[in-house]
């Protein structure tokens, strides 16, 4: 790794002789590397993702991508992973993406989850109240969370127009 640091498989030999020394911190990040290499595969990809699915038995992780069918639940098992491996600021990176390509009240709840772990309160804010901006499921919890995140920074006007919303949306009492 040290001659040849753009090779992709001398990560790879790193990660998988890390695990054989039960390392899976230093196998993951290895792996990591490899697949963030130019000539990286989608087995490269699935591989890593197999690590952070399953920080406990990283091998069996890697067995249990090929039982992925649709790309929504790839999705979903990506936002899993990086939620497990507690990478806030790629998860809300990755989010972006796919609020660009379809916005969705659930995507936001996630993107201002992120922030907020992250202590970025007036991030998660927005981001909660961009997703109560936009219909589904889940608009209704993002005024709640807009709120309470508003509370919690003293933005009292914010608090209350958001707290508001959860009983005049729609024109119905809830």
């Amino acid at each position: 790794v040290e001659m040849e640091p753009d090779k992709r498989q001398n990560w790879k030999s790193l990660a998988y002789s890390r695990l054989r020394l039960n390392k899976h911190n230093t196998a993951t990040a290895a792996l990591d590397i490899a697949a963030r290499l130019p000539e990286a595969s989608e087995r490269d990809h699935k591989e890593l993702s197999g690590m952070y699915r399953h920080p406990n038995a990283p091998i069996l992780g890697l067995e249990v991508e090929k039982l992925l069918p649709s790309s929504q639940q790839k999705e979903q098992v990506y936002i899993s992973s990086l939620l497990k491996a507690n990478r806030q600021a790629k998860l809300i990176e990755y989010v972006d993406g796919l609020i660009a390509k379809k916005p969705a009240p659930e995507l936001y709840l996630i993107k201002g989850t992120a922030h907020y772990r992250l202590g970025e309160l007036q991030s998660a804010q927005r981001a909660f109240h961009a997703g109560a901006t936009v219909n589904g499921k889940e608009k209704e919890r993002c005024h709640l969370l807009e709120g309470m995140v508003a509370w919690e920074r003293r933005d009292w006007e914010a608090a209350k127009a958001a707290f508001a919303q959860l009983t005049h949306d729609e024109g119905k009492f809830r």
